[in-house]
């Protein structure tokens, strides 16, 4: 049966993999974290006692199909749950993973499904996948390197998958369990192992029933390489629909990998390939002189080396299949970074999950421009030789994550119309970006990028939101300004006394952050850093110590020699429970008189902002109305119950649920809709970014910019009844 590409690619949400292709994925994080001395669970911390229970045939309490007998491959007891038992040691594999070069993470979920949890409920197998991305993406978020997580739907034990024995229905719905969990978790993508035909192909339906994320998989191939793809493969694709990338998962080395590949390449697939080069083991043996050391090739290899694949098949990825040390990515990405791969032609476009549909983005030095990592079109729909690439030309600087620095990312610093120039004449659009967790802040940087290319006017950079430690905002703030967007400051009374208050002030104006969002803070209790509340004052008296600033004196009057006039915004919750206490704070804000500007919590219908200007009689600055593009009906769910100042009208609850896999585009139409009825009373927008992933706030920007670029209207921020009239 002739291969057939999806007619309609998904696009990836999420950080290009880099540059330079082929590019690194890790090995297997569950096996890795499998080879170390674990000790079984608590009974208290599992809901097995202790770990997954010896397979037997049947079905086990919730019923979960068990595998007909123990096999090799079984984790260590305790092991499926780590993400839940032992969080530290799987954020640790993955961001060892991620500092070696990695740029690519599987979770840590091969074993969390109920085929290898028999005795486990369903909502247990649900958050262990939740928790499992979570780790993966706060290890990025540490590393601040760009880096894809992928979702890992783990295969069948070999006496289920035989023969596609096991029940559909049953493997459908754990696959379900984990793609749930593994969505709320907020992965980009999602990579498949399978041993059967059938089982991929309920894997791909339990993934695009819930998600238009790009999906790989990885086909268990035994035996001798077939010449081409068996049929059952081909038929299973095609019912189900062909996933974005193909590879092998296996241990056999190099040259038995690449024999597979080759079959996979010879069915008329054209898209990303995944290259598994063997187990990463420091020990002598065909697959590490395939990949760490490279070696001419030998008869041991089939006269293959691993490098060979790359060159005549076009990898888009090289991963491992097993337990690996950090020595074994770091002399992987260094081999990778060497490879010289140049076919014969003009230079191909470089292999994508999928098309970003972005324009370029003037990116820094020894990043490409962001409309290069497209050109050509869905990389499932062109030609095998465009998916090979040239390394990078010596000079070409360093790529966001190559040292622990930051080295390369950041230029030099911009000099961006001041907001306040902007406020009230154009529409201004602000995206919040929080700061990074650790030293590293190429993620960040990048991201500042990504949203000032979509046409953003600045980031909103948080002050350790939620509590939890960040890097400080004022130096969030003087990095967004050196990759070229302005910065609004968040500045929390949280944790600062009056005079640290007055001494970060002073710094940020003395670097060049002229724009202060004023706020209170969270209590530190909602974090997790121990630290205690200061609260010498609250937003208004941070507004009183802005305005003595302004005047060029301390807030006890002293003279400072100068002004350190700010642009300063004030924050306002339409949807707050006490609305009346809400407004009577936010007139004492106002009547401080250094307010250019007010900032509102998210909103999703335009009835609460119509309900305040009516009280307020309109308001006489203007207003910058916050926005979150909802993800998923759990997602607006989880921000409905679970975040304090967020109400979701229940039709958009609703709305969101019966969306399914279109989740993300209906929250964008959403959005887009909120903006379009509030613009007669809004000056702009900022944009909350969900799961770190900026690619869609940037195309939300992009929209925005599109429909609503220009001089506003009208004056801002006028009253309901204004408004009314002025249409009438």
């Amino acid at each position: 049966m002739p291969f057939a590409p999806d007619p309609a690619p998904r696009t990836l949400a999420a950080v290009s993999p880099g540059p330079v292709l082929p590019a690194l994925a890790d090995g297997d994080p569950s096996w890795t974290l499998a080879a170390r001395p674990v000790q079984p669970s608590p009974a208290g911390n599992s809901p097995s006692g202790g770990g997954p229970a010896p397979s037997q045939p049947g079905t086990g309490p919730h019923g979960w199909p068990r595998a007909a007998a123990r096999e090799e491959e079984e984790p260590a007891p305790g092991t499926a749950l780590l993400p839940l038992t032992e969080p530290a040691a799987v954020e640790g594999v993955h961001l060892a993973a991620i500092r070696a070069g990695a740029r690519l993470v599987r979770t840590a979920t091969r074993w969390a499904s109920p085929w290898w949890l028999p005795s486990t409920s369903p909502e247990r197998i649900e958050e262990v996948n939740l928790w499992a991305a979570k780790l993966a993406r706060s290890a990025r978020e540490l590393a601040g390197r760009p880096c894809l997580v992928a979702g890992f739907l783990g295969p069948l034990p070999a006496t289920a998958a035989a023969g596609g024995s096991a029940p559909p229905e049953a493997v459908l719905e754990g696959y379900r369990r984990q793609v749930a969990g593994l969505l709320a978790g907020g992965v980009d993508l999602f990579w498949v192992e399978a041993r059967h035909p059938q089982e991929a192909g309920l894997a791909l339906k339990a993934v695009r029933e819930a998600a238009r994320l790009p999906v790989g998989v990885l086909l268990v191939g035994e035996g001798e390489p077939p010449v081409a793809l068996p049929s059952p493969w081909l038929e299973a694709f095609h019912a189900a629909g062909w996933p974005d990338a193909l590879g092998v998962a296996a241990g056999g080395g190099p040259a038995w990998a690449a024999r597979w590949l080759a079959a996979v390449r010879r069915a008329g697939w054209s898209g990303p390939l995944w290259v598994t080069l063997g187990q990463l083991e420091n020990k002598p043996g065909p697959a590490a002189r395939g990949l760490a050391a490279h070696k001419p090739a030998t008869q041991d290899t089939g006269g293959w080396d691993a490098w060979d694949a790359l060159r005549l098949l076009g990898a888009g990825w090289v991963g491992g299949t097993g337990p690996w040390q950090p020595a074994d990515l770091e002399a992987l990405a260094a081999r990778i970074q060497a490879v010289h791969l140049e076919p014969e032609g003009p230079a191909p476009a470089l292999p994508v999950l999928g098309p970003l549909n972005r324009t370029g983005s003037g990116s820094g030095p020894g990043e490409p421009d962001a409309g290069e990592l497209n050109a050509g079109g869905p990389a499932a729909s062109r030609p095998a030789a465009a998916l090979w690439t040239r390394s990078r030309p010596a000079g070409a600087g360093s790529l966001p994550g190559d040292t622990a620095s930051g080295k390369g990312g950041a230029a030099g610093h911009c000099s961006p119309d001041p907001l306040r120039e902007k406020l009230g004449r154009r529409f201004v659009i602000s995206v919040e970006l929080d700061p990074p967790r650790g030293p590293v802040a190429n993620k960040f940087l990048a991201d500042a990028r990504t949203v000032a290319a979509a046409g953003a006017d600045a980031v909103n950079v948080g002050d350790s939101p939620m509590a939890r430690p960040r890097m400080a905002a004022w130096a969030g703030a003087l990095l967004a300004r050196s990759a070229g967007i302005d910065a609004i400051m968040h500045c929390t009374t949280r944790d600062r006394n009056l005079m640290a208050l007055q001494a970060d002030l002073l710094a940020a104006h003395a670097l060049g952050v002229r724009n202060v969002l004023a706020l209170t803070g969270d209590h530190p209790r909602l974090g997790s850093s121990g630290a205690s509340p200061v609260y010498d004052v609250d937003s208004i008296g941070l507004l009183e110590v802005l305005a003595a600033l302004r005047r060029g004196e301390d807030p006890r009057g002293n003279a400072l020699g100068a002004p350190a006039d700010f642009t300063v915004a004030c924050a306002l919750s339409p949807s707050a429970d006490d609305l009346d206490r809400e407004l009577e704070r936010f007139r004492r804000k106002l009547a401080v008189g250094v307010v250019d500007f007010v900032m509102t919590q998210p909103l999703y219908e335009l009835e609460p902002l119509e309900r305040v200007l009516d009280r307020l009689g309109g308001c006489p600055v203007p207003i910058v109305m916050g926005v979150m593009p909802l993800h998923s009906g759990r997602h607006a769910h989880y921000l409905h119950h679970q975040v304090p100042g967020i109400s979701i009208p229940a039709r958009i609850r609703e709305a969101l649920d019966r969306a399914g896999e279109r989740g993300l585009e209906v929250g964008l139409q959403l959005a887009e809709e909120v903006v379009e009825a509030a613009r007669p009373y809004i000056a702009g927008v900022y944009v909350v970014v969900s799961y770190g992933k900026a690619e869609p706030v940037a195309e939300f920007v992009r929209r925005l910019r599109a429909r609503l670029d220009g001089p506003l209207p009208a004056a801002a921020a006028r009253s309901p009844e204004e408004v009314r009239h002025h249409a009438g």
